[in-house]
């Protein structure tokens, strides 16, 4: 640390809060409700009220370089010290490797830099595979962590780069990510905290054509033989003993395969229809009648509707159909199918990367965070090198 005691950087640090406080009260305390909702420990607290001198509104300077502009002369150390604050890089990343109690290996997705970091407290509540949001700084030839870290949950790393890059192409369009100002970076951490909070929410559940999901099972008034000598000509069948999968007249991708939109299926004597949505099943009834001319009779419905939150961020779920060969033991089975999926998912346009397969995305500067996020969450090194990408160098 640039000459001084870490007790005077905690007085310092308290200074910077009290003066907040008395002048800028309505931004210090948004700043900690991003960080953290309802902080209940008096250590929660600190960590949100540091957090938030660091982390400003839109356009605004953080408040420890606004304090450091207005207080006047400070002891030469002190200079520094705010100076170091105001050098900070808020990052958004994933543990590679860890020795607790000693130090941290993390890529910054955001920074497209991979550090080193001596940290002996962080470094023993944490664990390969693990992500976080704060800032860090250079000390020196060492990088260290300032302090203001957030760890974040499973389902929030996509959902936070994404929320990063929107916010820095509002404040800085067309450069690359990977080299902004530090002043820049602070500007990402408000919108990474609160895409990371409302990751916490339970999502709203879609299938791949953006329906809210529904289950609808329809018991259909007709013999098995009959709807399968119906369905043998729709080009999207893919017929079973008992089962008929259909994809549809225009198959929409899912893991890079078709989704099964709906399955007719025989149990128990009964044929029932079933979809996830009440679109998709009305789909399947238009599509029978203009096919045969009649309507197909519905004889009863049964609804389930699923725990889904409207207001959370949208999670895909829909199903596909996956064969394995049959020589094939279960165990074996289930590694050919995982490695099918990767490789499909490879070529596969995703959303996230606006409609470009991994394999596209390669190289392209500006989906660099969002790619790793996905490689390191996918399959980690592996998959980087089959998509033919490398780590930056430790710095």
């Amino acid at each position: 640390m640039p000459g001084i005691p870490f007790h005077r950087i905690n007085v310092l640090r308290d200074e910077v809060i009290k003066w907040a406080a008395k002048q800028h009260e309505a931004e210090l305390l948004e700043g900690v409700r991003c960080f953290m909702p309802q902080p209940s420990s008096e250590q929660e607290i600190r960590n949100a009220l540091a957090f938030s001198i660091l982390a400003p509104p839109p356009g605004e300077a953080a408040l420890v370089v606004r304090f450091a502009r207005q207080v006047g002369h400070r002891p030469r150390a002190e200079r520094l010290w705010l100076g170091t604050w105001e050098q900070t890089i808020f990052g958004v990343m994933c543990l590679l490797d860890v020795e607790p109690g000693s130090w941290v290996q993390v890529h910054d997705v955001l920074g497209g830099r991979q550090l080193h970091v001596e940290e002996r407290m962080g470094s023993q509540q944490l664990e390969v595979g693990d992500w976080f949001a704060g800032y860090y700084y250079r000390d020196g030839a060492q990088w260290r962590f300032e302090g203001s870290m957030q760890k974040l949950s499973s389902l929030a790393p996509i959902r936070a780069v994404q929320s990063a890059l929107q916010a820095l192409e509002a404040i800085a369009p067309g450069p690359d990510p990977r080299q902004v100002s530090p002043a820049q970076t602070h500007q990402l951490a408000r919108p990474v905290l609160r895409a990371a909070q409302k990751a916490l929410q339970p999502p709203r559940l879609v299938n791949a054509d953006h329906h809210d999901i529904l289950l609808v099972t329809a018991l259909i008034g007709l013999p098995w033989a009959e709807v399968v000598e119906v369905l043998r000509a729709w080009p999207d069948a893919r017929v079973e003993s008992e089962a008929v999968h259909l994809s549809g007249e225009e198959p929409v991708d899912y893991l890079g395969g078709p989704a099964v939109r709906a399955t007719f299926n025989l149990k128990d004597g009964e044929v029932t229809l079933f979809a996830d949505s009440r679109e998709r099943l009305d789909d399947m009834l238009r599509r029978w009648e203009a096919q045969t001319g009649r309507a197909l009779p519905v004889v009863r419905e049964d609804v389930q509707v699923v725990d889904s939150n409207l207001d959370g961020n949208e999670l895909v779920f829909d199903s596909r159909q996956l064969t394995a060969p049959e020589e094939l033991d279960p165990d074996e089975a289930s590694r050919h199918l995982r490695a099918t999926h990767q490789t499909k998912w490879l070529d596969s346009p995703l959303p996230v990367l606006g409609d470009q397969s991994p394999r596209q995305a390669v190289g392209v500067p500006r989906l660099a965070p969002l790619l790793w996020t996905l490689v390191h969450k996918q399959g980690g090194a592996a998959l980087a090198h089959t998509l033919g990408m490398q780590l930056p160098a430790p710095e």
